[in-house]
């Protein structure tokens, strides 16, 4: 009788172990502190960097796009915009700007007088070659909305 009782304790529904459990509430928390760095800007840590496992950030990352206003707020080279990050859609390509740009520059700043191009550093390879022309497509579709009251807004993946 107790045996079961003991047992249910140690496991939740799904029959994970009671220690393990504070990883998964770490995984979202770290989850929330991600969505709330990107859409909640007057928190005083926003700015500062937020160390977090790969696993959340990809998790974030698939479940959260951006749709784009004036550019000011998404980050080109990170954040999902239009339903793709860079990352996905030019692994190379990606690979070849440096990781303090990929989190700074952002779409407006990337977009004006095509300074994503100014930040590809070392050498091309055929297939970045190939995903630079196909970027060079996408995003000669992409018109940013030039009224202050138009800012990016974060949304989740339905």
């Amino acid at each position: 009788m107790y045996g079961g009782l003991a047992n249910s304790l140690q496991t939740n529904t799904i029959g994970q172990p009671w220690h393990q459990r504070p990883k998964a509430q770490g995984f979202a928390l770290q989850t929330r502190w991600l969505w709330l760095q990107k859409t909640d800007q007057d928190r005083a840590w926003s700015e500062l960097p937020i160390k977090t496992a790969p696993e959340v950030q990809a998790f974030f990352r698939a479940s959260t796009y951006t749709a784009v206003g004036d550019g000011r707020l998404a980050l080109f080279w990170e954040d999902r915009v239009h339903g793709n990050c860079i990352s996905d859609l030019a692994p190379c390509l990606y690979q070849l700007v440096p990781s303090h740009t990929r989190q700074q520059q952002s779409v407006q700043e990337a977009l004006t007088n095509r300074q994503w191009v100014h930040a590809i550093a070392g050498g091309l390879s055929q297939t970045a070659i190939e995903e630079y022309l196909e970027l060079w497509t996408i995003l000669e579709q992409i018109n940013l909305i030039d009224q202050p009251d138009r800012l990016d807004r974060m949304a989740l993946v339905t």
